[in-house]
Formats: structure tokens, C-alpha cells, sequence
């Protein structure tokens, strides 16, 4: 794995522990667990990053966005996508 995936894993990470938090979820791992994931799923994404795959990253952070009420990372891409059609974003 290259290091700027790594580094998108972990910047995902970021955003699921902060959405977690945002969504008053206190325990984390029956979150990861009401949505089919390990209970301990998180504490290794983070610390084995290249052993999980990103696919995962993303559907947790969505999954844990959408309890916070955020946008969902598709809805963040295709921002960033308009935004760079309409000279919005460099």
C-alpha cells in the first residue's frame, strides 16, 4: 500500500471517530457491531491499516456519518467534483 492511501485511511478514521462522537454514540464498538463489523474493527483499521480494505473505511465512515447527520462520502466527492467542473476548487 502506498502512503497516500494510507494516509486517505487514516484521514477517514479520523472522520469515523469524529462522527461517532458527533452522533452521541458512546460505545463504538456495538456501533461497528450493529452494522456487521468486529467490535474491534476501528482499533485495527487504525493501528493495520493495510489489512483492511478501503471499501470498509468508506462504508463505516458512511454508515457513522449518516447517525451524525453529515454527507455521506459520495455526497462529499461529488462536490468536490462540481467544484472542480465549475473552477470552484483547484
Amino acid at each position: 500500500m502506498t502512503e497516500p492511501q494510507r494516509n486517505i485511511k487514516a484521514e477517514i478514521a479520523r472522520g469515523i471517530v469524529h462522527a461517532t462522537e458527533a452522533a452521541g454514540l458512546a460505545d463504538q464498538g456495538a456501533f461497528l457491531q450493529a452494522i456487521g463489523m468486529p467490535a474491534d474493527w476501528l482499533g485495527r483499521a487504525i493501528d493495520e491499516p493495510d489489512s483492511v480494505p478501503l471499501d470498509d473505511f468508506v462504508r463505516v465512515f458512511d454508515e457513522a456519518s449518516a447517525q451524525a447527520g453529515w454527507h455521506s462520502t459520495a455526497e462529499i466527492i461529488r462536490s468536490v467534483v462540481d467544484r472542480q467542473r465549475f473552477g470552484e476548487w483547484p
